[in-house]
């Protein structure tokens, strides 16, 4: 199983953070299916930028179901879903695209689905998107 990693180093006056960038995977994460609320196949249709501070990931989307991995939600329902509020020491936004699709690995807030930086939205154009998908349901179906 080859597993590679890269790391972003953000610089600042006094701090320096690292953030964990996928690079080549071959294995889906798949502590994430067993620990989530919900993974789906989804297609962006309307992603929210975060406008204020120096976090400039998606603050919130709406999606359109192409299946559900794991999770209750039907093809075609329509979700909606927000940046979850973490600290970290390290600034690592998540970013999904109107337009794209992508697998999305989401829990329940208390009123709202939430995306964790923690959990990052794998898009279609990965070379092992298609078997992350099947690894997924096969960890799914046990």
């Amino acid at each position: 199983m080859l597993k590679k990693l890269s790391f972003l180093m953000l610089m600042s006056a006094n701090y320096a953070y690292a953030c964990q960038v996928e690079a080549v995977i071959v294995e889906y994460p798949l502590y994430n299916v067993s620990k989530s609320d919900l993974i789906l196949e989804a297609k962006i249709s309307d992603s929210k930028l975060y406008e204020e501070g120096r976090y400039t990931g998606t603050k919130s989307f709406k999606a359109t179901v192409l299946q559900s991995l794991n999770g209750g939600f039907s093809v075609g329902e329509v979700i909606e879903a927000f940046s979850a509020n973490e600290e970290t020491r390290a600034v690592c936004p998540v970013f999904v695209e109107t337009g794209k699709t992508y697998i999305l690995v989401l829990s329940k807030g208390k009123d709202r689905f939430e995306i964790s930086r923690f959990h990052a939205a794998v898009s279609d154009d990965h070379p092992n998107y298609k078997m992350f998908i099947e690894q997924i349901k096969r960890t799914s179906k046990k």
